[in-house]
């Protein structure tokens, strides 16, 4: 392996990482601010494949990245409570203070 492939495998793993750090921190601050959605569908972890969406995560940057294009993404969604918050046994689950603003 010459100095530039170690060069790129790390900087992938760096970024891999970060991805996982910031998603999670999503989740983690829902939970905080009392949707416990993304907690319930087990996002709050460093492990990156509960953050890939195979399409936003892989195909599209890969594709950037052959075609020298972009190199965007996006990871898997998760849905909110607010918008599934239909019925009463949703409600229950819905956030501490759905009328706060996001920014304070």
């Amino acid at each position: 392996m010459n100095q530039e492939a170690v060069l790129i495998l790390f900087q992938v793993l760096v970024l891999v990482f970060a991805f996982s750090v910031h998603e999670s921190a999503h989740a983690y601050m829902a939970m905080r601010l009392g949707d416990p959605t993304a907690f319930m569908l087990g996002r709050v972890t460093l492990n990156p494949a509960k953050h890939l969406d195979p399409f936003g995560s892989v195909l599209i940057p890969l594709i950037g990245l052959f075609t020298g294009g972009w190199l965007i993404g996006w990871p898997s969604l998760a849905p909110s409570l607010r918008v599934i918050s239909a019925t009463s046994a949703v409600m229950r689950y819905s956030p501490r203070s759905p009328v706060r603003p996001a920014i304070w």
